[in-house]
């Protein structure tokens, strides 16, 4: 792909934009579920006041952690040269917009669009990134998507987008997918980033 050709990047948000911020097994102790499956996939079928009490445990969590989170290291640099460049930029994460927009207040960080879990479906069903695109009026071949996530590696491929995969320093993954880019830290990503605009 030329490197002009990357007009938009779509980012996830904690563990991207943030350094990852959730003790997912925790939370999963807590609510009281398999450490191995999904949360919002296993409230699905749940009664509603499983729902609720483990909806509630969660926004918990993702408020706490939202006050505490911390940008990765380069995201400032990186979002103000995507901007001085044009580049559209935007978040599709499966977070609530309430902790996501802590967040982007804290550091003062604006995007073009953000997507959040209260928008369906959610990450990785296909039509979350269809809508993201939509939303930024690019083409897929002009999107770049980044996350630290398979769910994000599937929802660009699948889009027909540019993926870079972040490992944040875990040489351990089992990732199943192929994604164009794999980056330890966003200093690297930033690095490949620069050529693909």
């Amino acid at each position: 792909m030329d490197k002009a050709h990357i007009r938009g990047i779509v980012f996830d948000f904690d563990g991207t934009i943030t350094r990852p911020f959730f003790n997912f097994d925790l939370i999963k102790d807590e609510i009281g579920m398999p450490r191995d499956m999904l949360i919002l996939e296993f409230l699905k079928d749940k009664d509603e006041a499983f729902k609720t009490r483990a909806r509630n445990i969660l926004d918990r969590w993702e408020i706490e952690a939202a006050e505490k989170a911390i940008l990765n290291d380069y995201i400032p640099e990186l979002l103000d040269f995507l901007k001085s460049r044009r580049i559209k930029t935007a978040v599709l994460t499966r977070n609530r917009k309430t902790s996501v927009e802590v967040v982007t207040r804290k550091f003062s960080l604006s995007f073009d669009y953000i997507d959040t879990r209260e928008n369906e479906p959610i990450k990785p069903h296909p039509d979350s990134m269809k809508r993201v695109i939509s939303r930024l009026c690019l083409e897929p071949e002009n999107i770049l998507t980044v996350g630290d996530f398979e769910h994000d590696i599937q929802c660009g491929k699948t889009a027909g987008t540019l993926t870079m995969y972040l490992t944040n320093g875990n040489n351990d993954h089992d990732l199943k997918l192929d994604p164009d880019y794999i980056v330890t830290d966003m200093k690297e990503g930033f690095e490949i980033i620069k050529n693909l605009v």
